[in-house]
C-alpha cells in the first residue's frame, strides 16, 4: 500500500508543485518527507488515508525538540501536500502550524569567518592524493566565492564551465531558475587545476568521484565537507554544506557588495531573503555597544 501511495504522491507533486515543473531535488525532498510521515503512521497505528488533525498534531509533537522549527515547518508542509494528493477535504494538516521560532531569521544564519575558510582550504592542501586535492580545492572555492547551493554544485556539468568567458552557468537552480555566475581569477585557476586531472569518460558532471563513473551523491558531499570542517576545527553541531553558501553571502555583504548583486549571485527570488544577510552584517558592524563603550572609556 505504501508504495502505491508514494507513486500517486510523486505524480501529484510533479503535476501540481512549482506550477507543474518541480526540480528533481524538490520531488526527492517531498518523497523523503512523505516516507517519514508514512513511517510515523505505521509506528503509531494510523491509517494515513484517514489521518485526523489530532494525528497530525501528534506527529508535530514527535518532531518538536528533535528538529528546529524551520525543519518542522517543511515536514508539516509535506504532510499538507500529501493529504491534498489523497483528496482529503478538509485537509487535516491545514491548521497544524509549526512551533514559533523566536530567533530573528538573520541570527539563524551559520557562517564561517575568513580565518575559518582559510583553515578549511589549508586542510584541503594537506590531502596527499593530488587528484582529490584538486577536486576538493575547486569545490571549496566554488562554494565559498559564489555561494551556490549543494545541489547546484553537484548538478554542474562540464558544459556549464565557460572559463574563456569567465563564468559558470547554473541551469538547475531553485525553482528551475537559470543564472550566470562570474568567476574570479583564483576560482578559474582552481577549476583549471581540477579539469587537468579530472577522470575522463563516464559522467558529464563537473565534480565526480575519483573513478569518474558518476557524480557525487548528497551524502558523499556531506561526508567530504564535514571532514574538512572537522580538520579545520570549525565543525559545529547541525552544520551542513549549506554553511559555505551562508559564508559566501555574508562575506560578500560585509565586503561591500550591493544587495542587488548578492541577490543575483545567490539566486534569491525575493529581496527579503537577501536582507537577512544585510541585517546580520549591520547588527555586527553597527553595534551600538561600541558607541557606549567609547563613551565609557573616553578620557
Amino acid at each position: 500500500m505504501a508504495n502505491e501511495i508514494l507513486e500517486h504522491f510523486e505524480r501529484y507533486v510533479r503535476r501540481r508543485c512549482a506550477r507543474g515543473n518541480p526540480s528533481e531535488h524538490t520531488v526527492r525532498a517531498y518523497l523523503a518527507q512523505a516516507r517519514a510521515w508514512l513511517d510515523w503512521c505505521a509506528r503509531a497505528g494510523v491509517d494515513p488515508r484517514g489521518a485526523t488533525e489530532e494525528d497530525v498534531v501528534s506527529y508535530r509533537a514527535a518532531l518538536v525538540g528533535q528538529y528546529v522549527p524551520a525543519t518542522v515547518a517543511l515536514k508539516l508542509q509535506a504532510v499538507r501536500t500529501f493529504c491534498e494528493a489523497l483528496g482529503r477535504e478538509p485537509n487535516p494538516a491545514a491548521g497544524v502550524l509549526p512551533p514559533r521560532d523566536p530567533t530573528p531569521s538573520e541570527e539563524r544564519i551559520e557562517y564561517l569567518t575568513v580565518e575559518e575558510v582559510r583553515a578549511v582550504l589549508a586542510a584541503v592542501e594537506q590531502v596527499d592524493d593530488p587528484q582529490r586535492r584538486a577536486r576538493d580545492r575547486a569545490m571549496v572555492m566554488v562554494l565559498c566565492t559564489l555561494g551556490v547551493r549543494a545541489a547546484e554544485l553537484r548538478a554542474f556539468s562540464l558544459e556549464d564551465v565557460e572559463l574563456g568567458r569567465g563564468r559558470l552557468i547554473v541551469r538547475s537552480g531553485k525553482g528551475r531558475r537559470r543564472r550566470v555566475l562570474y568567476i574570479t581569477e583564483g576560482l578559474a585557476e582552481a577549476l583549471r587545476g581540477w579539469l587537468a586531472v579530472r577522470p575522463r569518460g563516464g559522467s558529464d558532471r563537473l565534480f565526480v568521484g575519483l573513478t569518474g563513473r558518476g557524480g557525487l551523491s548528497a551524502s558523499g558531499l556531506r561526508r567530504i565537507f564535514n571532514g574538512y570542517l572537522e580538520a579545520a576545527g570549525c565543525k559545529r553541531a547541525g552544520q551542513a554544506v549549506h554553511v559555505f553558501r551562508h559564508t559566501a553571502l555574508t562575506l560578500a555583504v560585509a565586503g561591500g557588495a550591493r544587495r542587488e548583486q548578492v541577490q543575483r549571485m545567490a539566486g534569491h527570488s525575493e529581496p527579503r531573503t537577501t536582507d537577512r544577510y544585510v541585517h546580520l552584517v549591520a547588527a555586527r558592524e553597527e553595534n551600538p555597544a561600541r558607541v557606549v563603550e567609547a563613551e565609557i572609556c573616553r578620557r
